[in-house]
């Protein structure tokens, strides 16, 4: 009788841990890369490399404020 109520206390915790285990949904994902534009002319000067960011991640590069340093503007833009 104890062997069985271990067996199903094991079984019970698994079950919670498998349930309360967080995953962000992949759909919520996107490619996100820094651009520097000359403010006066809006050119683009450099684009880096494009990343993949999701869920939350992607939330904090979206809501990231440009930065300004002279003639130039760095920004986040994601597609």
């Amino acid at each position: 009788m104890k062997l069985l109520r271990l067996i199903g206390f094991g079984l019970s915790i698994g079950f919670v841990s498998l349930v309360n285990t967080s995953c962000e949904p992949m759909s919520d994902c996107k490619n996100c890369e820094v651009v520097t534009y000359q403010i006066s002319t809006g050119a683009v000067l450099n684009r880096q490399s494009p990343i993949e960011y999701c869920g939350s991640d992607l939330d904090d590069v979206e809501n990231r404020q440009p930065v300004i340093s002279g003639d130039e503007k760095v920004v986040w833009e994601c597609f």
